[in-house]
């Protein structure tokens, strides 16, 4: 499901496509606009049970987080739902109900971080650079 739909309604558990690995079932969904929740269950992950079921919707708990859709090192967990970045990039035994819950609340938060980011930051990268640092900025302000 396209993050349009998404925003449109709701965001469900069940809108989650899965791709498997004969460990574990994984899913990168952009729930926004290059934004996007990673969801994993089975084997080596913080889910319950910790083993491969034969459908990825029987889990009891899954682990999630969410990432920058152009940086896959980007997390922004912590950024969106609180806590240390580095060290809270995924949250583990998470329940459907739990995660939906989350999801909405992380849109929220990163819906706001953008228009205050935009407004506040107000600074663009360039390609440009100057051999005097001291008397050029590394970045431009914005109009």
């Amino acid at each position: 499901m396209s993050w349009e739909n998404i925003l449109k309604k709701q965001f469900k558990f069940s809108d989650i496509d899965f791709q498997e690995t004969s460990e574990r079932y994984y899913s990168n969904t952009e729930v926004a606009p290059d934004l996007i929740l990673s969801v994993v269950a089975g084997k080596g992950n913080y889910s319950i049970p910790t083993e491969k079921l034969s459908n990825p919707q029987e889990y009891d708990a899954y682990e999630f987080g969410f990432w920058d859709k152009d940086n896959i090192y980007d997390w922004l967990t912590a950024d969106l739902l609180g806590g240390q970045k580095g060290s809270n990039d995924v949250i583990g035994y998470a329940t459907k109900a739990e995660i939906e819950e989350l999801v909405a609340k992380a849109l929220v938060a990163y819906e706001a971080a953008g228009d205050a980011y935009d407004s506040a930051v107000g600074v663009k990268d360039t390609d440009e650079f100057d051999e005097d640092f001291s008397s050029k900025y590394a970045m431009e302000r914005l109009q």
